[in-house]
């Protein structure tokens, strides 16, 4: 069947339009993702029982744009239209959306066309790497439509500017921004699809900041605002000396923010506890704990640098710790012990691979020579330049004089400098 043709235009132009013959099943939020390409709503009225909604724009020169379209379509149907005859809609008593150009800490976005449902932690994983969200409600319709309320209104703008025309997730359809004039969310009681960060919940891993408390610990760690050069393999030299690390992902789209599995979640809780709020390569680690056991999407394409996104770690023998639950993890500190060095290394050596790699060469080095390798400690200035060579230099392999490869392995130590 063809779709429908609007109605003929027999009112005045204005900034408001009449939809007729809208879905039964259609949300406001799929009058939303419709309807937003034009130009930004300022309200919706839906007036389901006749299957009919008011729309009114910003302008007249967005709806201008929605008269002028050759075909309308929600949900797939297709849909009359024609002016509203009124220059505005008064909200005073709508029980319709609200929505404002004006930016606010309510944030809706409409999903178009995604071909798969979006699990609720990722689409949470990707809304809290722009700031901390308080609640959260993911509408499972025609369209994904999520109502999102962020910390601030900063926050929220962020989020829209990024999100904005571009996909949540990879494979996922189109994001449609558009901020609400409700100022907060209401979410009576946490569901699959609806949770409300700002309250304590019985059980929970996760208080609305990412602060440990007593409950059920995920294994999947967040990090956020890390330094665009950042791999997964900088991150796994860190992570790897608190638990055995599962699988490291990259955001492709936001390379700033990153996910760490670990096998079990007394790796991520010390991983947490250890190295939140961290110097890591000229940022400082924001990390986030939750209560997911595995990170879901393991696609994986090559970043900006030409390193894969996703990396599964679980085969890799040199980086895992053992499976002693009980063996103590070394807070990061300003001295390293390192082992299995070649037995030619002397000083000069470390340092040569320091400058190298562009990293802060150790003020100190400590030798012990053993039948077949050396193992000492390396102090640094500060613990921030330790915990840089960490994680460029941990498990980088070293040529020998017959040709062979050695892997350089490193970690914290409660040594102090003066006994070096």
């Amino acid at each position: 069947m063809p779709p429908a043709k609007k109605a003929k235009q027999e009112r005045a132009p204005s900034a408001v339009i009449h939809v007729r013959n809208i879905p039964a099943h259609a949300s406001e939020m799929d009058l939303v993702c419709t309807f937003s390409i034009y130009g930004p709503i300022k309200h919706i009225l839906s007036l389901t029982s006749k299957r009919q909604a008011l729309i009114e724009f910003e302008n007249e020169q967005s709806s201008a744009g929605a008269m002028a379209a050759p075909a309308l379509r929600v949900c797939g149907a297709g849909v009359d239209a024609s002016y509203g005859g009124t220059g505005q809609l008064n909200p005073d008593g709508m029980s319709g959306i609200e929505i404002s150009s004006t930016p606010s800490a309510v944030l809706i976005v409409a999903i178009e066309q995604c071909p798969f449902e979006l699990p609720f932690h990722a689409i949470h994983r990707v809304l809290a790497a722009y700031g901390r969200v308080v609640r959260l409600i993911v509408l499972r319709k025609s369209t994904t439509q999520v109502l999102v309320e962020f910390e601030s209104t900063v926050v929220a703008r962020i989020a829209c500017q990024a999100l904005q025309n571009t996909a949540m997730l990879e494979g996922c359809g189109i994001c449609r921004c558009n901020f609400s004039k409700n100022p907060s969310l209401s979410v009576p009681r946490d569901t699959a699809d609806s949770r409300d960060f700002s309250r304590a919940r019985r059980g929970s891993s996760v208080a609305a900041g990412g602060n440990l408390r007593q409950g059920r610990v995920g294994r999947v760690i967040v990090l956020q605002k890390l330094p665009p050069d950042v791999n997964c393999h900088h991150l796994v030299n860190l992570a790897c000396l608190f638990g055995n690390v599962t699988t490291i992902r990259v955001l492709p789209k936001n390379p700033e923010t990153a996910m760490i599995e670990f096998e079990r979640s007394s790796g991520s809780q010390s991983f947490y506890k250890h190295c939140n709020d961290l110097p890591f390569l000229g940022t400082r680690l924001q990390l986030t704990v939750g209560d997911q056991q595995s990170i879901n999407d393991t696609r994986s394409t090559p970043l900006s640098s030409g390193q894969p996104c996703c990396v599964n770690f679980k085969s890799d023998a040199h980086r895992r710790r053992y499976d002693n639950t009980k063996m103590q993890c070394t807070a990061p500190t300003a001295v390293l012990h390192y082992f299995n060095a070649p037995n030619t290394f002397q000083e000069s050596h470390f340092k040569e691979l320091c400058r190298r790699l562009q990293l802060p060469e150790p003020v100190k080095v400590s030798i012990k020579a053993g039948s077949t390798t050396l193992s000492g400690h390396l102090a640094f200035s500060s613990k921030a330049e330790a915990v840089d060579v960490v994680a460029k230099l941990n498990f980088v392999e070293l040529r020998l004089p017959d040709g062979g490869l050695r892997t350089l392995k490193l970690s914290f130590s409660n040594m102090l400098v003066d006994s070096l």
